[in-house]
């Protein structure tokens, strides 16, 4: 009986870890696809209508999380996010296995809008110094 209880325990924190974990993928792959490509296209607005539009997208996509705010931050050579979050897991000796002091709820996305390596590779290639021939 004992063990039937530790290993219902168990399996309940691993299901909750594999669902963190998915929602943390997701979470960094989003951001960074939609400041990927409206960067490219030159088209990256930082307004509130495309955070809440970002914040929704999360929520329909993530298992546990629950999206409060998302701010987009740009500046000249990158464009910063942070995402604010909960987690509805009502036992705090779980969500704490998921938060630590420094982080909290909120996750950081970083993406540098200059990149000088490939923008000299271009400029080889353009000029015909590539090794591509």
């Amino acid at each position: 009986m004992f063990v039937g209880c530790i290993t219902i325990w168990v399996i309940l924190a691993l299901l909750y870890s594999s669902f963190y974990i998915h929602d943390r993928m997701i979470l960094g792959s989003e951001i960074g696809n939609r400041i990927e490509c409206g960067s490219e296209r030159g088209e990256l607005s930082v307004s509130e209508k495309e955070e809440n539009n970002l914040c929704r997208l999360l929520n329909e996509k993530l298992f546990i999380m629950k999206i409060n705010q998302v701010s987009l931050t740009k500046k000249i050579a990158s464009v910063r996010a942070d995402v604010r979050y909960s987690l509805p897991i009502s036992l705090s000796e779980i969500k704490a296995l998921f938060m630590t002091k420094e982080t909290g709820q909120n996750f950081v996305f970083t993406k540098e809008l200059i990149r000088p390596m490939e923008m000299k590779w271009d400029y080889d290639l353009l000029k015909g110094k590539g090794g591509g021939k």
